[in-house]
């Protein structure tokens, strides 16, 4: 298994209590969070410049979908 301590992680959800909760957890395993991003727009500069070892997308980002972020993300790595 991949060591996690250390690892740069986005965190893209826009429910701001469920983003604390998913930061302390990150934090609380010793990772680096990036974010969190509440939205699309600073979900997308994120992904686009943070140089990042995983990420933790919400799906439904109000009236938009995270697959665009996704795809910044998938990008990056090829």
């Amino acid at each position: 298994m991949k060591q996690i301590k250390g690892a740069r992680v986005l965190v893209v959800e826009d429910e701001s209590i469920l983003a604390m909760f998913i930061e302390d957890t990150l934090h609380d395993l010793g990772c680096v969070v990036v974010g969190p991003a509440l939205g699309i727009e600073e979900a997308q500069v994120l992904a686009a410049e943070a140089q990042l070892d995983a990420a933790i997308l919400d799906i439904n980002l109000g009236d938009a979908t995270s697959s665009a972020i996704a795809q910044i993300l998938r990008g990056s790595n090829t």
